[in-house]
C-alpha cells in the first residue's frame, strides 16, 4: 500500500498541487483566525452535555473518535490544521480509488473533482462547523476506503473479508454523521460508472451482481450503524433524541405532500439564486445526457442500458437528502450536491479530452473547468470572511456589555440574572454577505 501511495503521489504532483491551491484559498483563513461556530459555546462550558446530546442523535463514532484521539477539548486551531491535512489526504484517497477502478495508465484530472467538491459553499458551510469538521471529513475518507475494498472484491480477488472491512468502515462513517449515507450512495454510483467503462467488464449478468451487492452492502452498513447506536445508548442509559427523526416528513404527513415537498426542493435547488446552488448542475445534467447518447451504444454494447440507468441515478444524487427527508434539508447536509458536481465535471472533462487532439483546445477547456472551483472559492472564502467580521463585531458588543455590567454592579459576574431584550443588528461591511 505504501508503494502504491508513493507511486500515485509521484505521478500526480500536478493534481495534488492544483487541488491544494484551491483548498487553501478557502480554508487557510480558518487556520489563522478564531471564529465561533455551532456548538462552540457548549463545547467550552458544558462539553459533557454536548457529547451526550450527540450520542443521543446517534453520532456514536463522532464522540468516541474525539475521546480516542484526545481532541474532546475545544481547540479550533488544531481542528483546522487537522482538517487541511485530511483534505490533502483526500486528494490521494479519492484519486487512488478513481485511478484503481478506471485502470487508466494516463493521468486523470482528479484535481477537478477535489477542487469543486471542497470549495463548494455547501462544504464550506459543513466544514465551518469546527467541532465536527475533522470527523466528518474523516468519515468521507472512510467511505472512500470502504468502497475501495468493495471494488477490490469485484476487480481483484473476491475475498469475503474485503466486504466485511467495507461494511464496518462505512458503518463507522454513518455513525459519525448520518448525512454521509448520501455521500456513500453518490460515490458508489460514480465509481460504478467508471467500473462499467472498463474494457474487461462486458458481462451484463456480472454487472447486475455488482449493482445488487452494492445495494446489499449499503443496507448492511446502515444496520451496523443502527445496531451500534442502539447498543451504546442502551449501555449508557441515554434516550435517543428525535433531532433527526423530527426532520423526516415520511409517515408524519401524507405521501403526496412528501412528493410535492421533494419536487419543490428540486425546483428550488435548480432555480436557487443563493450562493449554495448554481446553474452548473443544469449545464452538467445536459452534457451528461448528451454524452450518454453520443456514440455510447457502440462502446457499451450490452451494457448500454445499464450505463444509461447509472447516469440517470447520478442526476438524482444531488437531491438525495431531500428524498430521504421528504422535504427541505438544511444546506450543510446536502453534501451529495457538490460531490456529484465534482465527479461529473471531472468525468465529462475526460470524456471530451479523449475526443480532442489539439493541446491548445484542451488547455482552454481546462481553464473553463477551473473557473468553477475558482468562482466557488470566491464565494466560500467570502462566507468565512463574513463569519470572521461577524465574530469580531460580536466580541466588541459583548465587551461593551461586560464593561457596562461591571460599572453598574461592581462585578463582571454579578449574582443577579441578566436579560437581553431584542436582537442585535450587526454593521457588516460591504465585503460581507448581508445575511
Amino acid at each position: 500500500m505504501y508503494e502504491n501511495i508513493k507511486n500515485f503521489t509521484r505521478n500526480n504532483k500536478s493534481n495534488i498541487i492544483i487541488s491544494s491551491i484551491f483548498i487553501l484559498s478557502v480554508y487557510l483563513i480558518k487556520l489563522g483566525t478564531l471564529a465561533t461556530s455551532i456548538d462552540n459555546e457548549a463545547a467550552i462550558s458544558v462539553s459533557s452535555s454536548l457529547y451526550t446530546a450527540w450520542l443521543s442523535m446517534g453520532r456514536i463514532a463522532l464522540v468516541y473518535l474525539k475521546k480516542v484521539f484526545g481532541v474532546g477539548i475545544y481547540n479550533p486551531f488544531l481542528s483546522m490544521f487537522m482538517l487541511i491535512v485530511l483534505m490533502i489526504f483526500s486528494i490521494v484517497a479519492w484519486g487512488m480509488i478513481f485511478d484503481y477502478i478506471k485502470n487508466n495508465k494516463n493521468k486523470y484530472a482528479y484535481w477537478i473533482f477535489i477542487s469543486i467538491f471542497f470549495t463548494a459553499p455547501i462544504m464550506a458551510e459543513q466544514l465551518g462547523f469546527v467541532m465536527q469538521a475533522v470527523e466528518v471529513l474523516l468519515g468521507i475518507n472512510l467511505v472512500a476506503i470502504s468502497l475501495f475494498y468493495t471494488y477490490r472484491y469485484f476487480i481483484d480477488t473476491p475475498k469475503k473479508y474485503y466486504l466485511i472491512i467495507s461494511v464496518i468502515l462505512s458503518g463507522i462513517a454513518f455513525s459519525i454523521y448520518q448525512a454521509l449515507t448520501t455521500i456513500y450512495v453518490t460515490a458508489a454510483i460514480c465509481l460504478f460508472i467508471l467500473y462499467i467503462s472498463r474494457k474487461d467488464v462486458t458481462n451484463p449478468k456480472k454487472i447486475w451482481q455488482v449493482i445488487i451487492l452494492n445495494i446489499i452492502l449499503f443496507f448492511l452498513s446502515y444496520v451496523v450503524y443502527f445496531v451500534l447506536a442502539k447498543c451504546v445508548l442502551s449501555l449508557l442509559h441515554i434516550e435517543a433524541t428525535k433531532y433527526t427523526g423530527d426532520q423526516v416528513a415520511w409517515g408524519t404527513v401524507p405521501v403526496i405532500q412528501c412528493i410535492k415537498n421533494i419536487l419543490k426542493y428540486i425546483k428550488g435547488t435548480v432555480t436557487d439564486k443563493t450562493i449554495f446552488y448554481s446553474k452548473v448542475y443544469v449545464v452538467l445534467a445536459i452534457l451528461l445526457v448528451i454524452n450518454a447518447f453520443y456514440g455510447k451504444k457502440e462502446k457499451y454494447d450490452k451494457r448500454y442500458y445499464i450505463y444509461i440507468l447509472a447516469i440517470g441515478a447520478l442526476l438524482v444524487t444531488p437531491f438525495l437528502m431531500g428524498v430521504i427527508l421528504g422535504g427541505q434539508p438544511t444546506k450543510r447536509t446536502a453534501i451529495s450536491y457538490p460531490f456529484m458536481l465534482g465527479f461529473s465535471s471531472m468525468y465529462l472533462f475526460e470524456e471530451i479530452r479523449t475526443k480532442i487532439k489539439n493541446k491548445d483546445a484542451i488547455l482552454i477547456l481546462m481553464v473553463l473547468v477551473a473557473l468553477v472551483p475558482f468562482k466557488q472559492s470566491v464565494l466560500s472564502s467570502r462566507l468565512y470572511y463574513t463569519e470572521y467580521i461577524t465574530n469580531k463585531e460580536s466580541e466588541i458588543v459583548a465587551t461593551k456589555i461586560s464593561n457596562r455590567i461591571e460599572e453598574v454592579t461592581g462585578s463582571y459576574n454579578p449574582e443577579e440574572k441578566i436579560a437581553f431584550i431584542g436582537c442585535m443588528r450587526l454593521n457588516r461591511n460591504n465585503s460581507c454577505y448581508q445575511l
